[in-house]
């Protein structure tokens, strides 16, 4: 049985990863090939790389730093495959020690100039300036928690762009956004348009309709936020994986929320208005109302690849 497998595996060249999928999955060999310590098919290099726009509170730096555990070329603000075996070692150490100074690496130390600065950088949270000083050459999937025109600028390479967005609910995503920035909303506000605008975390900065232009070599894609595992999947075949993996640890950036204290879910006016000004003003969330259940969508589209 397992011949089977690895015959397929060998003709590769004549299916993509979806054909080599289906028929393996159809007669029962992927349980054999994880059994045997083969937990994905290899990947053919496409000609194609992938990004991520790692929008606020749409848990992107989990899955930067998951990406970057189990495959390789991984670039990102939360992560690069390149040291993150040593970087989630330190963690588990810290964890199981107890011991915070552990977690401690080189770019706590130069991270930032400015000494009333945050200094809580670390290999799983890069300044932004380290990451455009290494560039983007040799990432096969970028995660990029900046301005989007970089991701104009990867796409002017050589190769594609299959740009991958991350959408949530608009109300509880912006909830999700005042709670991270301690703000309470106030359903009663004289300005509830400000009141909005003041919990929105940079989504102006990092998505922009001008990246579903044509002509920018770039292919946009959405996907629920809460599909990180199925996500993981998905990408199996596409990039390469990693030689030694390890457990990713993971870190919350986020208070608890209590959603009861929030008014907006007993104020249905406020509710609607509030939903209808963030699709009418922001670019990333009319993108995704159009995109989640389409064509587009990755996971749940009518042309989504199944897993």
């Amino acid at each position: 049985a397992l011949l089977f497998a690895i015959f397929v595996f060998i003709a590769g060249g004549e299916f993509g990863w979806s054909q080599q999928r289906a028929l393996l999955a159809a007669e029962g060999y992927l349980p054999l090939l994880r059994a045997s310590g083969q937990q994905s098919l290899p990947y053919q290099k496409s000609g194609t790389v992938y990004g991520h726009v790692h929008i606020a509170k749409t848990s992107g730096s989990n899955l930067n730093g998951m990406m970057s555990v189990r495959y390789s070329h991984v670039c990102g603000n939360k992560g690069y495959s390149y040291d993150a075996y040593q970087h989630n070692k330190r963690l588990q150490e810290a964890r199981d020690t107890h011991n915070d100074a552990l977690r401690n690496d080189i770019y706590r130390e130069v991270g930032s100039p400015d000494p009333n600065a945050r200094l809580d950088f670390n290999r799983g949270r890069i300044p932004q300036p380290f990451v455009k000083e290494i560039g983007f050459e040799d990432c096969d999937w970028t995660s990029w928690e900046g301005k989007w025109e970089v991701f104009v600028d990867i796409a002017s390479g050589p190769f594609p762009l299959e740009l991958h967005v991350p959408c949530r609910d608009p109300i509880d995503h912006l909830m999700s956004q005042c709670n991270h920035l301690s703000r309470q909303f106030d359903c009663q506000a004289a300005d509830i348009r400000a009141e909005i605008d003041n919990c929105i975390v940079a989504i102006p900065e990092r998505f922009n309709k001008k990246l579903e232009q044509d002509d920018n070599n770039i292919n946009l894609k959405c996907f629920d936020f809460r599909s990180n595992d199925k996500y993981l999947e998905f990408m199996d075949g596409k990039i390469e994986n990693r030689k030694m993996t390890i457990e990713y640890i993971n870190r919350q950036s986020n208070d608890p929320r209590d959603k009861e204290k929030e008014c907006i879910w007993s104020d249905p006016a406020t509710k609607d208005f509030v939903w209808s000004y963030l699709l009418e003003t922001y670019d990333y969330y009319d993108f995704c109302h159009r995109c989640m259940h389409s064509e587009n969508d990755l996971f749940d589209g009518p042309l989504a690849e199944p897993l």
